[in-house]
């Protein structure tokens, strides 16, 4: 019963994280002089392909990573969304405003997950798309 109970809570957050990925995209803030961001590259790509979140990355630097070899070079747009370091992860769904921190630094998929997933605060199976704005 707990297998069952864990593929079914396993099979629930994928597709919540599937959904998510139909209305939120992710900035991904680099810097070519970053081995962390050369790091987290391909695992934010082979995320971003599993769950089908648009990934828009953006360079501090003007440099780029192997990933992401055209990222968009705008200091303006890195200190807008408060990027202090890299690699930066941010959940975005910019025709509302909403903006949200997800990682900054190396993080793995399961945390990736976890952490947009508890963002949304879902229950197996119960989507609830309202994300907490401030704080």
């Amino acid at each position: 019963a707990l297998q069952a109970y864990s593929q079914s809570f396993n099979d629930d957050r994928r597709e919540a994280m599937r959904r998510i990925a139909k209305e939120y995209g992710l900035y991904f803030v680099v810097a070519q002089s970053c081995a962390y961001c050369h790091a987290m590259a391909p695992y934010l790509k082979r995320f971003a392909e599993l769950y089908g979140f648009t990934v828009i990355a953006v360079t501090a630097d003007g440099g780029s990573v192997d990933d992401y070899p055209n990222p968009k070079y705008s200091p303006a747009f890195v200190e807008q969304l408060g990027v202090i370091s890299t690699p930066a992860i941010i959940l975005a769904k910019p025709d509302e405003g909403i903006v949200e921190p997800i990682a900054y630094g190396f993080v793995s998929l399961k945390e990736l997950e976890e952490r947009i997933y508890r963002l949304f605060e879902l229950e197996p199976g119960e989507p609830n798309y309202q994300v907490p704005r401030g704080g």
